[in-house]
């Protein structure tokens, strides 16, 4: 057993494998500006994304969020379109159970290079007295 594993540690750094955190702070730098577009019609979720992202930056990234002019690269974020469906009624008909469907347009730039992606983040929550969606 020793020797398997042994081996298959010797395999992967002889293919060169490396985890895809060790080539963030090429590509993001260790320190990141991050601004993102606030919704008038739902500034709240607006605040919590740009909490949730600059936490994602600082546990997953390993890179602090800082001022623009002491940036390295930016991240700019739109916040697009947020979609509700149900996934459970009550015995009355009344839904207790959505998903939303999170859509945010993403910018990153870092020197002349920039990068758009559109992505959708999906969460199932029960309903609740307050509309602030806390888990985006």
């Amino acid at each position: 057993m020793k020797k398997f594993i042994l081996i298959s540690i010797l395999l992967f750094y002889g293919c060169g494998y490396r985890p895809s955190s060790s080539y963030t702070p090429k590509t993001l730098g260790d320190r990141v500006y991050i601004e993102v577009e606030v919704s008038l019609s739902d500034p709240e979720n607006s605040v919590l994304i740009r909490d949730t992202i600059t936490k994602a930056i600082y546990t997953r990234l390993k890179s602090v969020t800082t001022t623009r002019k002491r940036a390295k690269s930016s991240i700019f974020v739109k916040y697009k379109d947020i979609k509700f469906s149900p996934l459970e009624y009550d015995r009355n008909g009344y839904v207790v159970h959505y998903q939303a469907d999170v859509i945010l347009d993403f910018l990153y730039k870092k020197g002349d290079k920039e990068v758009k992606k559109s992505l959708v983040g999906k969460y199932d929550f029960p309903i609740r007295p307050s509309a602030i969606n806390l888990h985006l």
